[in-house]
């Protein structure tokens, strides 16, 4: 059985982290999430709060975070923090694109994605980027002329 932390960047052995990072004698803590195997050898991850189980590392890393309470994406330009990176990313390109402070050095963040139109309907107002689907739209109005 091997334990893990938190952040995952240890390979399990606790005395392998610089224990200055959490301010504490690491070998007085108690792991936050155990790897076992399973009878048909599937690699199982389970929370040590709760018994959450999942077969995915970052899966368990987010939940832990759950229970610590730990929040380690901040943003650069306010004092959000949050627990999981595709929200970091998600608060950044809604409240901070297009900012001022934001155009100084956009290469630092992630991109605005653009949404790509490919049909739009002569006949009313519809739109897709789906491929196929205009063939599916167009079928409602030839049923209407039908």
């Amino acid at each position: 059985m091997t334990y893990s932390g938190v952040d995952g960047d240890y390979d399990g052995c606790l005395e392998n982290v610089n224990p200055e990072v959490f301010g504490m004698d690491l070998k007085a803590v108690k792991p936050l999430y155990i790897v076992t195997k399973r009878s048909d050898g599937e690699r199982i991850y389970l929370c040590d709060f709760c018994g959450y189980e999942t077969r995915y590392k970052n899966v368990v890393t987010d939940h832990v975070r759950k229970h610590t309470g730990e929040r380690p994406f901040v943003c650069p330009y306010c004092d959000f923090r949050c627990s999981q990176k595709p929200n970091w990313r998600r608060h950044i390109r809604r409240i901070h694109v297009g900012k001022p402070y934001y155009l100084n050095d956009p290469s630092s963040l992630p991109r605005e994605r653009v949404p790509r139109i490919d049909f739009n309907c002569s006949m009313c107002d519809y739109s897709s980027s789906v491929p196929g689907a205009e063939l599916v739209h167009m079928s409602i109005h030839l049923n209407d002329t039908i």
